[in-house]
């Protein structure tokens, strides 16, 4: 393989890897320092030298990329884009000898060009993550830690100021919060915290995944920490997404959200039905919003731009 040239995996088959291994003190230790476009492989025999139906980097064909246009390679199984521009530095790091796979930052300005705002924020969300899902068993496993987070996305935008999308990355970048814990509590922050001139419900969940300390109601309680998927701190309101893995015992949840309760809290679960349920969601934005002592602003345009935002995070319309 090393006869071959460099392999760079890239946009959408190097999101899948990155959402679906735990790439914990991988990434920041195999930084390549050298621009790894200027070798790339010039074959079809090159970019085959490793297994480009490995169920890591997701469904064919495999996206790469190389440094000039008449590089490109085509195939049913390979996708080969150039990079017009030169390219920030971390924008690769290294799997093995002469194979790269794209960072974070260089995957969210890549993804810039060829999705929506919304769908962009939803993908930076989920690089920002604490979870990942498990390539063969699909569970949802928690990170050792974070591959990355806002601000260095937002640093890394900005070292790439020339590049196509930056712009749009950039404005993403307003809607990126950390610590997710699911794919479905990324969408669900995303719909509900929207601006409603954007078609979302506008209410002011600023924290995830926010830790909420028993104190001396601990003996109590049975439990030192609770933690809450989104989080009103002020209002003492939260929003929860039951998942099916997580939340099989409802009479445990129901417990749960008692001591909450008890320590001041009010939490409006929301399932998967619920969510991909449009009339479903608005009806629990309401009472949310009633309970916050808000209400929700809709303006002329609010209903088709609601229809757009759920299109954009894959939900029912």
């Amino acid at each position: 393989m090393a006869g071959e040239g460099n392999i760079l995996i890239t946009d959408e088959s190097a999101l899948h890897a990155l959402l679906h291994a735990d790439w914990s003190g991988r990434i920041e230790q195999s930084i390549a320092k050298a621009n790894p476009l200027t070798a790339c492989a010039k074959t079809l025999g090159g970019l085959r030298a490793f297994n480009v139906h490995h169920p890591l980097y997701g469904p064919p064909p495999i996206s790469l990329l190389v440094g000039k246009a008449e590089d490109r390679r085509f195939a049913e199984d390979v996708i080969c884009r150039f990079a017009s521009v030169s390219i920030p530095e971390g924008s690769f790091f290294a799997l093995r000898p002469n194979l790269f796979m794209a960072t974070p930052g260089f995957v969210f300005m890549r993804m810039a060009r060829r999705t929506s705002e919304v769908r962009l924020a939803e993908i930076g969300m989920n690089l920002c993550a604490r979870y990942y899902v498990d390539v063969n068993t699909e569970a949802i496993c928690s990170r050792k830690e974070f591959i990355t987070t806002p601000s260095q996305l937002k640093s890394f935008v900005s070292s790439a100021g020339a590049m196509r999308g930056a712009q749009k990355a950039m404005s993403a970048l307003r809607w990126v919060v950390p610590n997710s814990g699911s794919p479905y509590e990324t969408k669900m922050k995303l719909l509900f915290c929207h601006p409603p001139a954007r078609g979302g419900f506008g209410l002011p969940f600023a924290a995830m995944n926010f830790d909420v300390s028993a104190g001396r109601l601990q003996r109590i309680m049975g439990q030192s920490v609770y933690s809450i998927d989104m989080a009103d701190v002020q209002r003492r309101v939260g929003m929860e997404f039951d998942g099916e893995a997580y939340h099989q015992d409802a009479g445990k949840d129901k417990q749960r959200r008692n001591e909450l309760e008890a320590m001041g809290w009010a939490i409006f679960p929301i399932d998967k039905h619920v969510l991909q349920d449009p009339d479903a969601s608005i009806r629990v934005a309401e009472q949310v919003a009633h309970r916050m002592g808000l209400r929700l602003r809709r303006p002329v345009t609010w209903e088709a731009k609601y229809i757009q935002l759920r299109e954009d995070l894959g939900l029912n319309t």
